[in-house]
């Protein structure tokens, strides 16, 4: 099961609309009327929703790309520009789930990778996708996997 990963239209929208709500709030504040000072308020608040909001966009511009594949036994993050996968050390974190939209975490290599998955990313898939990432891994000699694989009971 392979779900690729590329730079969410989701979420940059929801980026850019907090940041234009963001920038009208400032604006409004300027208008009610700052003090004539030459360091009032406003301009500080104007100099932080600059820079958090510039890092916000780069964070977007620089969002992982790649794939992320369950194969029933372990989940492998695929970083774009790379061939071989690299093993998660435990499933994703789900985080959001809006249906259409998962904001995910996986931990490849023993850090914390945000990953923004959306439908339209893999359409046909989505459903299957959605149930693994909320489906509890069995590790390989589990019960469950050696009931399959026998096809009698276990107790």
């Amino acid at each position: 099961m392979r779900c690729p990963v590329t730079r969410s239209g989701t979420a940059g929208i929801a980026l850019a609309t907090v940041i234009a709500a963001s920038a009208v709030v400032i604006a409004a504040w300027w208008k009610s009327g700052s003090p004539a000072d030459g360091l009032s308020p406003v301009f500080l608040g104007f100099g932080l929703w600059s820079v958090t909001a510039a890092l916000a966009a780069l964070a977007w511009l620089r969002s992982p790309r790649g794939v992320l594949e369950w194969d029933g036994a372990q989940w492998w993050w695929t970083p774009a520009g790379t061939a071989l996968p690299v093993a998660c050390q435990k499933p994703p974190t789900v985080h959001l789930d809006f249906q259409r939209f998962l904001l995910v975490s996986v931990f490849p290599e023993g850090r914390r990778t945000w990953l923004a998955l959306e439908k339209r990313q893999a359409p046909q898939r989505w459903s299957a996708f959605r149930r693994a990432v909320y489906s509890p891994a069995r590790p390989p000699g589990s019960s469950a996997a050696a009931r399959s694989q026998s096809g009698t009971p276990s107790d």
